[in-house]
């Protein structure tokens, strides 16, 4: 239950961060603080992006942005934890999976808003 109050304390920091940053930079603001949250967790900024969007407080191309802004740092920040703390060859073959679930990624997204 503790783990659980801690989560939705740190989605509703985030949900908090996002919408003042969003008000007082624009969308750069809300990209600028989801990447900062998604070096810790995903799904927190993912909810909050979610939310703002459903509420009509970010607009879609800005929502698309600032999801990418927390996903990019989520890989970055698994990048360097596995090369600070993993064995070379776990590193290498992990990297080289997280870098082949970002192609697909990827390629899913400009196929997506291409269509």
């Amino acid at each position: 239950l503790k783990t659980v109050f801690k989560m939705a304390a740190f989605i509703s920091v985030l949900l908090i961060l996002i919408s003042i940053m969003t008000r007082w930079l624009g969308p750069d603001g809300s990209q600028l603080a989801s990447f900062l949250g998604g070096l810790f967790d995903l799904h927190g900024v993912t909810f909050a992006c979610a939310t703002l969007f459903s509420r009509g407080e970010l607009a879609e191309p800005a929502a698309l942005m600032t999801f990418a802004a927390a996903l990019a740092a989520a890989f970055a920040s698994k990048f360097v934890l596995l090369w600070t703390l993993a064995p070379r060859r776990l590193a290498a073959w992990a990297s080289v999976s997280l870098l082949a679930m970002v192609a697909v990624g990827a390629a899913a997204f400009l196929v997506v808003t291409i269509l």
